[in-house]
C-alpha cells in the first residue's frame, strides 16, 4: 500500500492485534513514507470501521463532568479564539467546526461575536448534547459522507485531520466551499511530531491515521489550495504537543514549501519511540502487579484506546481473569471490548478487596476521585500511569 500523501511504498515499523470496542480484534500498525517520511496507520482501520466506531462509540461529551467542559479544554478553546482574533484582527461571522464534538468550542465563539455557527459531528451522542446544551446547529455525519453547500468564513478543523482516511481531500473539500467568498479561512490544528521528547505514554492510538510534522502540515495546507498567515506551537502541552495554522484561500500556481524527505529521522524516531514505550508500560505493569495479584476482583476502568493499548502491551490478559471492564459514558454500555461487556459502574455489585486498575492517561485523575467513595467502601482504585498518586 502507497504512501497517501506521494503514494510512495511504505515502510512498517511496528504493528499490534488491538481490541477495538465493537469491531473486534484489529491488526493495526505504523508505517514511514520512504519517499517523505509522513508516518501514518498501516495496516489501519477501514472508512467503514471508521465510520462505526465514531458514530456509536468514541465519546467526547465528558459524562464523568455531567458534560461540562475540562478545564484544559477551556484553556485551549480560548487559546484558540484569541490567536485567530490576533491573525485576522476580528472574529469572523460564519463558522463552521468539522468534528464539532459537544459543541463547546462553536458556542465559545458564538458568545465572541460569530452570526452564525454551526458543527459536523460523526458522534451521535455528542451532536444531540451540543444541540441541548449549548443550542448549537449540529449536523450528524462525518465529513466524507457530508457535501458542503454553504460557504462559511472560517472553517475549524481542530484535532479531526489525524483522523481521517484522507486529509488533502478533506481540506480540498473546504476550499471548494469557500470560492464564492472573496477571502475563506481554515484553522488547523493536529497533534506535532517535532518535539518527540514531549510526546505521551500511548501516542500512537487506533484513532490517529496520520502523524504530522511541521514540514508536513504546512505543506498539506498549501496544497489543497490554502496560503499559511500565522502558526502556534505548544512543545510543553500536557498530553502531547500540538500547532495550529491559520490560513487564508488562495489562488497560487506553485508551491513554495518543499515536501522534505524526512524518512531516516521518522523511521528512527519510531523505532526508539517503540521500544521505550514498550518499556514504559512493561514497567508500570511490573509496579502494580503485587496489587492485582491480591484482588477478589479485577476491573479495568475505560473501554477505550488506552484500554486496548493496555492489553497490546502486558501480559494484563494472560495473568489474570478480568471480571469486567467499566465506563462512565453510557454510549459504552453493553459494548464488546474482546471477551468483555462494558459495564456501568453503577450497576456493578462491588465488595471489599476487588480492584479497579484505571488505563486512561489523561483523565486518570478525574476517574480517581470519582472513585472515591468505592475506596472508603474498600475497593481499591489504582492509576495504571502514576501508581504511587493511588496508594
Amino acid at each position: 500500500m502507497g504512501c497517501t500523501f506521494c503514494s510512495d511504498n511504505l515502510d512498517r515499523v511496528v504493528e499490534y492485534n488491538w481490541h477495538v470496542p465493537n469491531l473486534g480484534t484489529r491488526n493495526i500498525g505504523f508505517a514511514v513514507c520512504r519517499e517523505c517520511g509522513l508516518v501514518q496507520q498501516n495496516p489501519a482501520l477501514t472508512q467503514p470501521e471508521l465510520d462505526r466506531y465514531y458514530k456509536e462509540q468514541a465519546v467526547y461529551t465528558n459524562p464523568g463532568r455531567g458534560g461540562e467542559p475540562d478545564p484544559r479544554n477551556v484553556a485551549m478553546v480560548n487559546e484558540q479564539l484569541n490567536f485567530i482574533k490576533r491573525g485576522l484582527g476580528f472574529v469572523p461571522k460564519k463558522i463552521l467546526q468539522i468534528g464539532s464534538s459537544d459543541g463547546y468550542t462553536l458556542s465559545v465563539f458564538k458568545k465572541n461575536g460569530a452570526q452564525m455557527v454551526s458543527g459536523i459531528e460523526p458522534t451521535v451522542s455528542s451532536c444531540e448534547f451540543a444541540k441541548k446544551k449549548y443550542q448549537i446547529d449540529c449536523v450528524n455525519s462525518s465529513i466524507e459522507n457530508y457535501e458542503l453547500l454553504t460557504s462559511f468564513n472560517l472553517i475549524l478543523l481542530t484535532h479531526v485531520l489525524e483522523h481521517v482516511t484522507d486529509p488533502l481531500k478533506v481540506l480540498k473539500k473546504c476550499k471548494e466551499s469557500q470560492k464564492d467568498l472573496n477571502k475563506g479561512y481554515i484553522y488547523v490544528e493536529v497533534p506535532l511530531l517535532d518535539f518527540d521528547h514531549a510526546l505521551c505514554p500511548g501516542f500512537f492510538s487506533m484513532e490517529h491515521k496520520f502523524y504530522f510534522s511541521r514540514n508536513k502540515i504546512n505543506r498539506l495546507i498549501h496544497d489543497a489550495g490554502y496560503l499559511p498567515i500565522s502558526h502556534i506551537e505548544h512543545s510543553q502541552a500536557e498530553i502531547y504537543p500540538i500547532i495550529g495554522i491559520l490560513a487564508c484561500s488562495s489562488n497560487f500556481a506553485e508551491s513554495s514549501n518543499e515536501l522534505k524527505n524526512e524518512y531516516l529521522e521518522a523511521k528512527n524516531f519510531l523505532t526508539r519511540f517503540f521500544s521505550d514505550d514498550l518499556k514504559y508500560w512493561q514497567e508500570c505493569y511490573s509496579k502494580i502487579l503485587p496489587i492485582l495479584s491480591e484482588a477478589n476482583n479485577l476491573y479495568v476502568w475505560g473501554a477505550g484506546a488506552h484500554t486496548s493499548q493496555l492489553f497490546s502491551n502486558t501480559q494484563l490478559l494472560s495473568e489474570f481473569n478480568l471480571a469486567g471492564i467499566l465506563d462512565s459514558s453510557e454510549d459504552k454500555w453493553g459494548l464488546n471490548m474482546g471477551n468483555w461487556t462494558c459495564l456501568n459502574p453503577k450497576e456493578v455489585s462491588f465488595r471489599s478487596g476487588d480492584v479497579i486498575l484505571i488505563s486512561s492517561y489523561n483523565s486518570e485523575n478525574e476517574i480517581y476521585e470519582s472513585t472515591k467513595k468505592l475506596r472508603e467502601e474498600g475497593v481499591k482504585t489504582i492509576k495504571f500511569h502514576s501508581l504511587e498518586d493511588s496508594l
